[in-house]
């Protein structure tokens, strides 16, 4: 048996044809070329971790994420979170090199702050007024070193380190703080005095190291340049004092004066 189709048969079969095709979903084509805005933003999103300071576990999946926390920030782009300063080697509260030394974030500081260069700069020598004076063959009786540092850590009046700022050498970064300062040569050693001392045994003279403190620009804990005042050898001094031993030994074999009484008689 052979089946005939009609016009309105062949004309339904493309109908329900046409609506069975259209209801299925169709490929998207791929995009060839640079990525859109959206696409960056997925990727950045999908890619770069999140800074949180209080993060929760996992996202919106229950995935973990990386997490950095600012601390970690500062210590990428050499800003001292916490500015831990070295103890200098030497007996004097100073010292002019360190290999912590933040010479990065502190030009940074600089270039930022044109106005802070004004107070850089170093001391200067009075001219010598000897020949003038004719006091050419005078000795100091305490031996000295003068020079100009350039410390970059000292000690503050309460006791502490800090850095201090001084690094450059051009116009560029050239912030430098110099110090005329006058070191003993011999710290708590015996005054060189020709002939020996006019006050007798019963004194001993020493040298002394003397200290002013310094008002020089340095970093606080945030990392900010403030002033401060330093510690900083001014002079070398001879001092005096009895010597009790002296007076102990020579006072054993004699007796004592006779102490006054205080009671008044009638």
């Amino acid at each position: 048996m052979i089946t005939r189709w009609t016009a309105l048969d062949v004309w339904i079969f493309f109908i329900l044809l046409i609506a069975s095709t259209s209801g299925r979903p169709q490929k998207q084509p791929r995009h060839i070329g640079p990525p859109t805005n959206n696409e960056c933003e997925e990727y950045i999103n999908r890619t770069q971790p999140r800074i949180l300071t209080h993060p929760p576990k996992g996202d919106f999946y229950g995935r973990e994420q990386e997490i950095i926390f600012p601390d970690t920030i500062a210590d990428r782009i050499d800003v001292p979170s916490r500015i831990n300063v070295p103890k200098c080697s030497g007996a004097l509260p100073y010292c002019e090199e360190s290999e912590t030394y933040p010479y990065s974030h502190i030009k940074r500081i600089l270039q930022q702050n044109h106005m802070l260069k004004s107070v850089f700069g170093q001391d200067e020598s009075p001219p010598s007024i000897t020949n003038r004076l004719g006091d050419e063959d005078e000795k100091f009786v305490c031996h000295s070193i003068k020079q100009t540092i350039f410390p970059r850590v000292g000690e503050n009046k309460n006791n502490k380190l800090k850095f201090i700022i001084n690094q450059g050498e051009n116009d560029e970064d050239g912030f430098v703080q110099g110090i005329q300062v006058e070191i003993c040569k011999n710290p708590d050693g015996d005054c060189d005095i020709p002939g020996g001392s006019a006050l007798g045994d019963e004194y001993i003279m020493t040298c002394k190291q003397k200290y002013v403190y310094r008002r020089l620009l340095t970093l606080d804990q945030k990392g900010e340049a403030i002033p401060d005042s330093f510690k900083m050898p001014s002079a070398c001094c001879c001092a005096y004092k009895q010597n009790f031993d002296f007076l102990t030994r020579f006072g054993k074999g004699m007796t004592p004066a006779p102490k006054k009484s205080n009671n008044v008689k009638h």
